[in-house]
């Protein structure tokens, strides 16, 4: 007796072993379909748009550079300001509270 594997029946066609276990095709979850739209619409806008215009553009900070003395009068200069209008906001409250009280 013969080891064959037979099929009962014949009008269905015969599948592999490959093809049990390849993988299905799952529906996509609604994240991901919103994904997937947000990049479609993306691409319409950039076809719409000329994207190339900033190609050749040099974005980099190597000429932004700033030592340590730069940086604190900056920060001196900053601070001065602040105190500056500090005192001129205080000024205005105590002149409109001196105005509160003689009306």
């Amino acid at each position: 007796m013969t080891n064959k594997r037979v099929r009962d029946d014949i009008s269905l066609p015969a599948v592999s072993n490959m093809q049990d276990h390849r993988r299905r095709k799952r529906r996509l979850s609604d994240h991901e379909e919103d994904d997937c739209e947000g990049v479609k619409a993306l691409l319409i806008i950039k076809k719409m748009f000329n994207t190339k215009r900033f190609a050749g553009r040099d974005d980099r900070d190597t000429e932004m550079e700033a030592s340590f003395g730069d940086m604190t009068k900056k920060e001196k200069r900053s601070e001065r300001l602040g105190r500056t209008e500090d005192r001129e906001q205080l000024r205005l409250l105590e002149e409109n509270a001196r105005h509160q009280r003689v009306s």
